[in-house]
């Protein structure tokens, strides 16, 4: 009986699945490409019940940048600013709005013990549980993806100094607001 019971186990462990979502956390690191820069500014997220997303991309293709923002507030204004104090805005901003679903739902679980001390022996137990009543957690949000594009004013210095660029999106859905900074796209290889 014990054999049927720890060849159950595994098919048992991999039912039950309680682990929560991925978060990514932003990299402090890449907020400012320049010490003289200020840090971009620090806002709370938008509320409790929305995760916070750190999913930006930005690519190059000839003068023009492209820069992918996922997020729960819009992208409503985006500038690249050279080394020199140059601000070149984007030239477009484009929005779509997504409906994203977690379902926190109520499955099996597992649990494992071992006991034991100075005077007594070691006892061991394995523990199955099953949920009888109740319903699981659904949360539904909306999660915009803003792409942002700027052309060049000079691709030959940007190819030069683009490591001393930034680029500044803010993010807004007429109550909240947020800005943040990254660095641009290495250009293409010559």
């Amino acid at each position: 009986m014990r054999i049927h019971a720890l060849l159950l186990l595994p098919w048992l462990a991999a039912c039950s699945s309680d682990l929560p979502p991925v978060q990514h956390m932003p990299n402090p690191d890449l907020a400012s490409p320049r010490a003289s820069e200020p840090a971009p500014v620090a806002t709370p997220p938008v509320s409790d019940s929305m995760p916070e997303y750190d999913g930006t991309q930005a690519t190059i293709a000839n003068d023009v940048i492209t820069v992918t923002v996922s997020d729960p507030l819009p992208a409503k204004a985006a500038r690249l600013m050279a080394p020199d104090g140059q601000v070149t805005q984007a030239i477009a901003i484009d929005t779509e709005r997504h409906m994203a679903h977690e379902d926190n739902g109520l499955r099996p679980s597992i649990g494992v013990g071992v006991a034991g001390g100075s005077s007594s022996n070691l006892s061991t137990g394995i523990g199955i549980g099953f949920p009888l009543f109740g319903a699981g957690e659904t949360r539904t949000y909306s999660v915009t993806e803003s792409r942002i594009t700027f052309r060049l004013p000079d691709p030959a210095e940007y190819r030069r100094d683009w490591q001393r660029y930034a680029i500044a999106v803010d993010l807004d859905d007429g109550v909240n607001r947020r800005t943040f900074q990254m660095l641009p796209p290495a250009p293409p290889s010559p």
